[in-house]
C-alpha cells in the first residue's frame, strides 16, 4: 500500500509540473496607427473571455495563455476589433498590435425651424396685400387694417391702434426695436390721425399681439404691434403715383445682393385741384398740404454682422375758415414739422445675438384757433441695447 500511495503523488506531481510548465506568459503593447498607446484596450482569449487582461497606459498587456490552438482577441472603443491565432504568435517576444481606427457613419440628421410658440397661437400676421392693400377699410394703411381684427375696438377713423377697449395711447407700436409713440399723421389735438406713419413699401413683417406679448419686448395690458422693415429685397423698382390732391415716388435698388438694398420714398399733397373742383361742398378747407420723404438702408456686412437705417421727416398743414367749436366760430391752422431715424445694429453669434437699436423722433407742432394755443412737442427716444 504504501508504495501504492507514494506512485499517485508521484504521478500527480508529475502531471501538475507538466501543467504548470506549458502555462506561458504572453506580453505586449496595443498601439494606433500613429504608434500611440491605447489605454483601457481589452486583451483576452475567445475560449475564456472572463480571464482577460487590460492595457495600461502605455499600452501595455499581459496575459496567460493556456492553449497555442486558441484566439487571442483585442478590442478598444474607436478602434476596430483584432484577432490573432495562437498558434502564429511568438511567445519569445512581446507582441506589438496596431488598432486601426472605427469610422461610424450617423444617420442623417434634420434640423427644422419652428416659430415660436406666441407666434403660433398669440399672434396674428398681417399680409400687405390681402390686409393693407386689397382691404378697403385700411386705404393702403398697414395700421389702420388693423381696425377689422376681432380684438380691435377703434371706434374713431383714426389710424392709432386700439385693443381690447383700451385708449389709443396704450398699445405700444415697436418699430424694428423701438418704440415709436403717435406713430400717426394728420394729427389732431388729442394725437389722433388719419393715417400713420408707416409706409408698406418698406415693411417687411408686421405682427400683432392682442394680448400680452413676448417678455422680449416687456409687458403690456393693451396689445402691442411689432413692425420691422425688409430684410430682403427681391426685385428692383421704380413707382411712381399720382392723383388729385398729390403724387408720390418710390425708389427700391440692390446695392451687392438682396440682403443689401435702399430703399427711398416722398409724397407730396396739395390742395389746390382738389378744393377748386368741389368749393361747394368743401366750404371750410382753405388749404392743406403734406410733404413727406423715407429713406431705409439695409447692409448686411457678413453672415454674422447687419445693419439697418430708417430715416421719416414729413412736413404737414392745413388752414380752414369758419370752424364752429362750441359757441365760437372762426379761422383755424395747424403746422407739424416731424422727423424720427431707427437704427439697428446686429452681430449674430453661436450662442445668441448682440443688438444695438438707437432710435430719435422730434416732433413740432403749432395750432392756431380762437385764442392763439401753440403747442410745441420734443421727444427723443432714449438708447436701447439689448
Amino acid at each position: 500500500m504504501p508504495n501504492v500511495l507514494q506512485m499517485i503523488l508521484l504521478a500527480l506531481g508529475i502531471f501538475t509540473g507538466l501543467s504548470a510548465h506549458s502555462q506561458t506568459v504572453v506580453n505586449g503593447w496595443v498601439k494606433d496607427k500613429t504608434a500611440s498607446p491605447i489605454f483601457a484596450a481589452n486583451v483576452y482569449f475567445k475560449s475564456d473571455p472572463q480571464k482577460g487582461a487590460t492595457t495600461d497606459f502605455e499600452g501595455k498587456f499581459s496575459i496567460a495563455v493556456t492553449s497555442l490552438y486558441d484566439t487571442l482577441i483585442i478590442t478598444a472603443m474607436g478602434y476596430q476589433s483584432k484577432e490573432i491565432i495562437g498558434s502564429k504568435m511568438n511567445q519569445e517576444y512581446p507582441l506589438n498590435i496596431v488598432l486601426e481606427e472605427k469610422v461610424s457613419r450617423l444617420k442623417e440628421v434634420i434640423v427644422k425651424y419652428t416659430e415660436p410658440i406666441s407666434e403660433q397661437f398669440s399672434v396674428v400676421k398681417v399680409d400687405m396685400l390681402k390686409d393693407v392693400y386689397l382691404n378697403p377699410v385700411a386705404q393702403g394703411d398697414p395700421l389702420k387694417a388693423l381696425h377689422i381684427m376681432p380684438f380691435s375696438t377703434n371706434t374713431d377713423e383714426t389710424a392709432n391702434p386700439s385693443f381690447r377697449g383700451s385708449q389709443a395711447d396704450r398699445t405700444r407700436i415697436i418699430f424694428n426695436g423701438i418704440p415709436m409713440m403717435n406713430p400717426v399723421r394728420a394729427a389732431n389735438l388729442s394725437n389722433q390721425g388719419f393715417f400713420s406713419l408707416l409706409n408698406p413699401e418698406v415693411i417687411g413683417k408686421q405682427n400683432v399681439y392682442a394680448g400680452n406679448p413676448p417678455l422680449t419686448f416687456g409687458n403690456t395690458s393693451a396689445g402691442l404691434v411689432e413692425v420691422e422693415t425688409k430684410r430682403k429685397l427681391r426685385a428692383n423698382q421704380l413707382k411712381i403715383s399720382t392723383h388729385l390732391a398729390g403724387g408720390g415716388l418710390l425708389w427700391s435698388q440692390k446695392i451687392s445682393n438682396d440682403d443689401s438694398f435702399i430703399q427711398a420714398y416722398t409724397n407730396y399733397q396739395f390742395s389746390d385741384a382738389y378744393v377748386n373742383i368741389q368749393p361747394t361742398y368743401l366750404p371750410n378747407i382753405q388749404n392743406f398740404s403734406t410733404k413727406d420723404a423715407g429713406l431705409n438702408v439695409h447692409l448686411k456686412a457678413s453672415e454674422a454682422v447687419e445693419f439697418n437705417a430708417f430715416n421719416y421727416l414729413i412736413d404737414e398743414g392745413f388752414q380752414g375758415k369758419n370752424i364752429e367749436s362750441y359757441t365760437y366760430k372762426g379761422n383755424t391752422s395747424t403746422e407739424r414739422l416731424r422727423f424720427l431715424t431707427i437704427n439697428n445694429f446686429k452681430v449674430y453669434r453661436k450662442k445668441g445675438t448682440w443688438q444695438l437699436n438707437f432710435g430719435a423722433s422730434t416732433d413740432n407742432n403749432s395750432y392756431q384757433y380762437g385764442n392763439k394755443y401753440r403747442h410745441k412737442i420734443c421727444s427723443p427716444v432714449p438708447l436701447y441695447k439689448l
